[in-house]
C-alpha cells in the first residue's frame, strides 16, 4: 500500500462522461475519485471522462480527459477550472504533518494536453486550527505528447494534526486555469492558506480559452517520501471497491440479459410507503445521498399496485 491515492491508473468509471457548464461552479467525475471543478466563469463549458489512451510501452491503457467546448474568452479574477483528488484523514495521518516528525510527500504522473506551459499542482490541507496549502509546478514542453512529472512536497511541520477521521485530510489539484482570485499568491513552502493560494503558480490558462483543448490523466501515484517508485498495480476488483466506498453505482442487466437486477427486498410500510435495505459493496465512507436515473423499461418499483421504472440508482458519500 505505498500508494495512497485511489484509482491512479483511471481504471474505474463508474459515472461515464460528466458535461460542465458556466453556470456559477460546477464539479463533474471522470475517473473515480477524480473530479473538475469550474468556477465563476461566463462561458466556459467541456466534459470530463475516461478514455482508451496512455504513454507508449507503459502498463496505462485508461486515461482521464478533459476538453473544452465554448472557450472562455479571458479568465477573469475569479475565474478557476482544476482537477482534484481527495483523501480521507484517517487515510493520511500517518504523515505525522502538524508535528515535528511529519513525512514528505512525492507525486508521479503522466499528463498529455494539447497547450503547453507550465500548470500548478499543489495541496491544500484542512486542519483544525486553520488548513495550509503549498504550491508546485510543472511543465508541459510538447504538444499532445505524454510526459511523466515527479514532484516532492516538504514536510509540513506546522499547524495541528491531520484529522483522524473520515473528514478531508488533503486536497491535490492539478490546475488548468485560473484568476488572480484563486493564484494571486504562492508559496513552495507550507503556508496558512488563503484562497489566492489554492492554485498558485498556475502559468497558462489556454485549456480554458481554447475551445477543443484537451488535458490528459493518468498513472498518478501519490507516496511517502523523497523518491518516486514505481507504479504500484492494484487489481481492478480491488480498485473498484476502494472507490465504492465514496459512489456506488447499481445498474440494471435488463438491456443485456432480458431480466431485471434486483436493488433490494422490501415490504409495505403503509398505503403509501414501502421500506428496504440497500446492501453496500463496502461501508461508505459517510451516510450516501441517493439519485435515481429514470428511464423506461429497465428496472421497476411497485407501489400502491403501480409500477415505476428506472435503469439505474446510485449512491453518493
Amino acid at each position: 500500500f505505498r500508494r495512497l491515492n485511489i484509482n491512479g491508473a483511471m481504471l474505474v468509471n463508474q459515472r461515464g462522461s460528466t458535461a460542465l457548464a458556466h453556470d456559477g461552479t460546477d464539479t463533474g467525475f471522470g475517473a473515480d475519485r477524480y473530479y473538475a471543478q469550474l468556477a465563476n466563469c461566463g462561458e466556459l463549458d467541456g466534459t470530463i471522462t475516461t478514455v482508451a489512451d496512455g504513454p507508449a510501452n507503459s502498463a496505462f491503457r485508461s486515461a482521464l480527459k478533459w476538453i473544452t467546448g465554448t472557450a472562455e474568452s479571458a479568465i477573469a479574477a475569479g475565474d478557476a477550472l482544476w482537477i482534484a483528488h481527495r483523501i480521507e484523514g484517517q487515510d493520511c495521518a500517518h504523515l505525522k504533518w502538524g508535528t515535528s516528525e511529519a513525512e514528505q510527500l512525492t507525486i508521479k504522473f503522466w499528463v498529455k494536453s494539447s497547450i503547453t506551459g507550465t500548470y500548478a499542482c499543489n495541496i491544500y490541507s484542512p486542519r483544525t486550527s486553520g488548513s495550509r496549502v503549498i504550491n508546485k509546478t510543472y511543465s508541459i514542453s510538447s504538444a499532445d505528447t505524454w510526459e511523466e512529472k515527479t514532484l516532492t512536497w516538504d514536510a509540513d511541520t506546522g499547524g495541528s494534526p491531520l484529522p483522524n477521521s473520515n473528514a478531508l485530510g488533503l486536497h491535490i489539484s492539478w490546475g488548468l486555469a485560473a484568476g488572480s482570485t484563486w493564484d494571486g499568491s504562492s508559496s513552495t513552502t507550507w503556508t496558512n492558506y488563503s484562497g489566492a493560494y489554492f492554485l498558485g503558480l498556475q502559468g497558462t490558462d489556454g485549456v480554458a480559452t481554447t475551445a477543443s483543448a484537451t488535458w490528459f490523466l493518468t498513472g498518478v501515484q501519490l507516496e511517502v517520501g523523497d523518491t518516486a517508485t514505481t507504479f504500484e498495480h492494484r487489481s481492478y476488483h480491488d480498485e473498484l471497491l476502494r472507490c465504492q466506498r465514496y459512489y456506488y453505482f447499481h445498474i440494471s442487466e435488463a438491456t443485456n440479459s432480458g431480466t431485471d437486477s434486483q436493488i433490494c427486498m422490501y415490504a409495505n410500510y403503509s398505503s403509501s410507503e414501502a421500506s428496504g435495505l440497500i446492501q453496500y459493496p463496502v461501508e461508505m465512507r459517510t451516510q450516501p445521498t441517493l439519485e435515481q436515473n429514470v428511464a423506461a423499461g429497465s428496472y421497476r418499483y411497485y407501489r400502491d399496485g403501480s409500477n415505476e421504472t428506472f435503469n439505474s440508482v446510485s449512491m453518493a458519500s
